[in-house]
């Protein structure tokens, strides 16, 4: 795959610099996915890592409730 060319899709104000999907792997595998900056995509994934942080003490007390 080329590398991207532009300007980022997402803030429009960077260089594009890799191709980035919100939408996960198999979106990307199908070729839904737009050319990124990476500040956008570092911010993307840390949005990600708060969520799924958010969802430990919810797993852990699940786990208990198995126990």
């Amino acid at each position: 795959m080329e590398k991207p060319t532009g300007p980022c899709r997402r803030c429009n104000t960077r260089p594009a610099t890799t191709w980035w999907s919100d939408e996960g792997l198999m979106a990307a595998v199908h070729g839904m996915y737009a050319a990124s900056c990476e500040r956008c995509v570092v911010e993307r994934q840390l949005e990600h890592a708060r969520e799924m942080a958010a969802s430990i003490p919810k797993l852990e007390a699940r786990l208990k409730e198995l126990d």
